[in-house]
């Protein structure tokens, strides 16, 4: 009867040894935080260390572009330390563009690492208005400049400084502009012009021109509306001709139509639409371009 007791105490579980070896690291963070010696507690404290670890560009469009940052910050101490938020300030061409903050708090384990991430949206229309030098570059330098703010026992809040350098693209959506209206035919019931557009490509990259929505107005009456699809490429700096069909009829539109035609003064022009565009970039496919152009232009004939 014995032996058998004695062989079920010898069959209960150990204790995990992670478990012990837990209590054991805890025991001894406790013991250095508190033993006592000539060394005071903010000399056995470490200052946790932060740094960049990456910057990206992870989103794109003609009208914006959004950086994130990646801050490692690494705790040398045997007790956890609390992250109690990033301050930044983003400049470009080491002018300020602008400065934020973020009020995450995380938690940081004892000899660990933990790596927060800052996305930084950058308005292309506000920086080149901010940035005057930038209304002709195709990239731009900026420099993130950042403060890593840390709570260690007995040290207090510590303020990491952190600094990140690259570049970026200037993007901007292909230029159009009008160049002439001209009179192709003219008869007692209608007539066909042809509106000719010049389209530029100001980016260092690719630009393929693929359909165009237009309605075009002439003294403020439609002349004409379509969807033209036009596969063109224009590479850096390159420039286009889109040419658009303008068939008028004047017995709908009436006579004075045919009368305005033949006349040798300006008219007024509004060509408003949806310019569909691709590009060379992986991170900026096709984008949908609003299109508004206003003046005045004469009929050449």
């Amino acid at each position: 009867m014995r032996r058998k007791q004695r062989r079920q105490l010898n069959q209960r579980p150990e204790r995990p040894r992670t478990v012990i070896m837990s209590l054991v690291g805890v025991m001894a963070a406790v013991v250095v935080l508190v033993m006592p010696g000539c060394a005071s507690l903010a000399e056995i404290v470490e200052r946790p260390t932060a740094r960049v670890v990456a910057g990206e560009i992870t989103a794109l469009t003609f009208d914006r572009a959004e950086i994130t940052f990646d801050v490692e910050v690494e705790n040398p101490n045997p007790v956890r330390v609390r992250l109690a938020g990033i301050d930044y300030e983003l400049f470009f061409e080491e002018s300020s563009f602008l400065r934020g903050a973020t009020e995450e708090e995380i938690e940081i384990a004892a000899n660990g690492t933990s790596t927060v991430r800052i996305p930084v949206g950058v308005g292309y229309a506000e920086l080149i208005e901010s940035v005057r030098s930038l209304s002709d570059r195709r990239e731009t330098a900026y420099r993130l400049a950042a403060g890593v703010s840390v709570d260690v026992p007995a040290l207090g809040r510590v303020r990491l400084p952190v600094e990140r350098s690259g570049t970026i693209p200037v993007v901007r959506p292909p230029r159009v502009r009008v160049r002439e209206l001209s009179l192709e035919r003219l008869s007692l019931s209608g007539a066909d012009l042809r509106l000719r557009l010049g389209v530029t490509n100001p980016n260092a990259f690719g630009v393929s021109l693929q359909t165009l929505d237009y309605a075009l107005r002439i003294n403020g009456e439609l002349w004409g509306s379509a969807r033209v699809s036009e596969s063109a490429e224009l590479s850096e700096g390159g420039e286009r001709e889109i040419t658009l069909p303008v068939t008028l009829d004047f017995g709908a539109m009436g006579r004075s139509v045919r009368e305005l035609i033949l006349g040798r003064g300006n008219v007024a022009y509004n060509l408003s639409g949806t310019l569909e565009v691709g590009t060379t970039l992986e991170m900026l496919d096709t984008a949908d371009l609003p299109l508004s152009l206003d003046g005045e232009i004469g009929i050449s004939r």
